[in-house]
């Protein structure tokens, strides 16, 4: 009962927190969990002594936010009693993609390095960095040394303590917050068809009335959320093996797709051909799909291509709901498409779809499959010998 009370105080407190001080939120989190447990900082500065880690736990040093190094702040630093930098650490959530933070690891760099100290460096984040923040941080950090540290990797240390109390406290306000991956979608699947009968203008008396609740209702923006955080961590699947063709982070989009038979909706307009405006009333609307995916493209100095050449990359949910049958399909999509790059069409596709698994092992194995179908039906059409050069040379490893 004690540890669900903090779990949701820390929910309630992180609503508080614009997105844009969501990393330094986290950071206080973890900077007073680990004052209280250290052995989960090695989860978090994998390269750090052991002898170090029992200094924190003999109070010979200790865990600040908000340091100043080097002319900004680090969110997390471990100090020694001396006031000697031990490590630090730059936490980011969903401002990995904003444009200074290159240049706030270049500027970290530079200071560990003259610093001339065997400083440990983490860059914190939820998803997988841009190659240009990959490639600052496999850099020259003089006796120093820095890496990427995950969410997920965080939770997979924790996973290995969580038989201590502060430790399975903070495990679960990561799961919370959905940090720690890919989220299991519930096979029962009544949240999902409302959330398809608010995004699409259908009557939804038929069989969908007892749905109507205010938990329901509430239900529909935690699932939309999870369909979206779902489809970022696919994309970190698919990039982990391709930063140099993928070096760009993959946005998230979603569209809606109704669907109309065409003879009714021909009637009802030309009895209202009077009106210059109106909407359409829901009885109209027989039905329709959700397309919440990622999108990304193969880079310009990968393919070298003529303009019109662009190679663009999107995969997810589809989701279908047909209302007089009162069926709801969830599936999952990959599509490779491009403009003049393929020989068969002037915006040619390579679509492919499976139905959705529930679980996420299955998700990761039938993702793969359609990657590979889609980007091999891709590389037969491509007319660039460097775009089918670089659609062969994707990897797969992330899966």
């Amino acid at each position: 009962m004690e540890t669900r009370s903090m779990q949701s105080f820390f929910g309630r407190l992180q609503s508080y927190f614009s997105s844009t001080f969501e990393g330094r939120y986290f950071s206080l989190i973890l900077a007073e969990a680990m004052a209280r447990e250290p052995a989960i900082i090695r989860g978090v500065f994998p390269h750090i002594r052991p002898e170090l880690v029992e200094a924190v736990r003999k109070g010979q040093a200790s865990i600040v936010t908000e340091y100043p190094v080097g002319g900004r702040y680090a969110d997390l630093a471990i100090i020694s009693s001396a006031r000697e930098v031990i490590a630090i650490a730059e936490v980011k959530q969903s401002d990995i993609i904003s444009p200074g933070v290159v240049n706030q690891l270049k500027a970290y760099r530079k200071w560990v390095k003259e610093s001339g100290y065997p400083i440990s460096f983490s860059l914190v984040t939820m998803h997988h960095p841009d190659d240009e923040h990959l490639r600052v941080i496999r850099g020259s950090w003089g006796v120093g040394k820095a890496c990427v540290v995950r969410f997920h990797h965080i939770a997979h240390h924790l996973g290995k303590l969580r038989d201590r109390p502060v430790v399975q406290l903070f495990l679960d306000f990561m799961k919370e917050q959905r940090m720690t991956g890919y989220q299991h979608l519930e096979k029962e699947t009544s949240t999902l068809t409302l959330l398809m009968t608010r995004f699409l203008p259908v009557q939804h008396s038929h069989g969908f009335g007892r749905l109507q609740s205010t938990r329901s209702v509430r239900s529909v923006a935690e699932m939309f959320d999870t369909l979206l955080r779902n489809t970022q961590f696919m994309a970190d699947w698919f990039r982990a093996g391709n930063t140099d063709l993928f070096p760009r982070t993959f946005a998230s989009e979603f569209r809606t797709r109704p669907w109309f038979e065409l003879d009714r909706l021909a009637h009802y307009l030309q009895s209202n051909r009077e009106r210059k405006a109106y909407e359409l009333p829901r009885n109209q609307c027989t039905g329709g799909a959700l397309d919440v995916h990622v999108q990304g493209h193969l880079s310009a100095k990968s393919v070298s291509a003529p303009k019109g050449h662009k190679v663009s990359f999107y995969f997810g949910y589809w989701i279908e709901l047909d209302v007089a049958a009162n069926t709801l399909k969830p599936h999952l999509y990959f599509t490779v498409a491009a403009g003049s790059a393929f020989a068969q069409h002037s915006l040619h596709e390579c679509w492919t779809r499976c139905q959705l698994s529930w679980k996420e092992e299955t998700v990761r194995l039938r993702l793969k499959r359609l990657a590979r179908d889609a980007i091999h039906s891709a590389s037969k059409d491509a007319i660039s010998p460097r775009i089918k050069k670089a659609l062969n040379h994707i990897s797969f490893t992330g899966y």
